[in-house]
């Protein structure tokens, strides 16, 4: 609520000020039972404050539609929030943006947020471009939600990217814009799985096929992250599920051991092989691929880029 019309909630000057269950996130706003750790509950807190062309945006609102993000625990403050045709928020824990042409607006569990196409939009000049396509594959992905063929609805679709891709194309961060809408696909399951694909294609391998079905001996379907179909090569990432989750290594170990009985390599990738050595996880890609092709009697891959064949 804002501070001064604490009377109209019954609450005394003295509890408004020194309550232990009030906090007082911006200016003139005093919040009692929000969960502030939280970044729902952090835009609920700055509600009083929204004027009828306000909105959630950029990295706020990216959090609020669940988007994946590069840091672990991505920070919740400064809320970002956007004036559209009207002076920006100014203040501690903010950060005010002005928008003087259209954008399209949405609400989510009763806050309005700037909407997820033009969310990403916002995003361009925030975040590296492998990082971009991965916020952008999110949205017309949906997230799985108890296994891996079970799908939440996407945030938004393709076209709809493109149109506002349309929209913003004269701002700042055009550039990335233009190049990363193109490199944005359906069924992508997590960032690193971006990352990997994107990763292959710039150390010019062709681009990988995003969980398209590999049938196994039983008759049964099961979907890699990536597949290289001309080397019969899948890759799988895996992150802190398999080693939080015992039934889902288990499960994985089964579907790896299903794909190499009918003839497919499975490279196991994790984040080290992304972040930290990912020149040398290249090189290893390509021999195994070189030693594939020559087993399958196909085309190996070229040789790869200079900077890749020299580093």
């Amino acid at each position: 609520m804002r501070t001064g019309d604490r009377d109209a909630h019954g609450m005394s000057r003295e509890r408004l000020m020194r309550g232990n269950d009030v906090e007082h996130p911006f200016w003139g706003v005093s919040s009692a039972g929000l969960d502030l750790a939280t970044i729902e509950g952090l835009s609920l807190a700055f509600r009083p404050l929204m004027r009828p062309n306000d909105a959630i945006s950029h990295t706020s609102a990216a959090l609020l539609f669940g988007a994946p993000l590069p840091q672990a625990e991505p920070p919740l403050l400064p809320l970002h929030v956007t004036s559209i045709g009207t002076r920006a928020h100014r203040g501690p824990n903010l950060v005010g943006h002005e928008w003087n042409e259209s954008l399209q607006l949405d609400v989510i569990r009763g806050i309005r947020v700037v909407a997820p196409a033009d969310m990403w939009c916002q995003l361009s000049t925030m975040l590296s471009r492998e990082d971009f396509v991965a916020v952008g594959d999110f949205l017309v992905s949906g997230v799985p939600a108890e296994g891996r063929n079970v799908r939440t609805v996407p945030c938004c679709n393709i076209a709809e990217l493109r149109d506002a891709v349309r929209r913003h194309g004269r701002r700042a961060g055009a550039r990335k814009l233009a190049w990363a809408i193109e490199r944005v696909r359906v069924g992508v399951d997590s960032r690193p799985e971006t990352i990997l694909r994107l990763l292959l294609v710039a150390a010019g391998l062709p681009e990988p096929l995003v969980n398209d079905p590999v049938r196994v001996a039983d008759g049964k379907s099961y979907k890699p992250d990536l597949k290289h179909k001309l080397w019969r090569t899948l890759y799988e990432y895996e992150g802190l599920l398999h080693l939080r989750s015992p039934k889902q290594w288990r499960f994985d170990t089964w579907r790896y051991q299903q794909f190499e009985a009918v003839g497919w390599k499975v490279i196991r990738v994790n984040a080290d092989h992304l972040f930290v050595d990912p020149v040398g996880f290249l090189r290893f890609v390509y021999a195994t691929l070189h030693r594939r092709a020559h087993e399958l009697g196909v085309a190996p891959p070229s040789s790869g880029p200079r900077w890749l064949v020299s580093a």
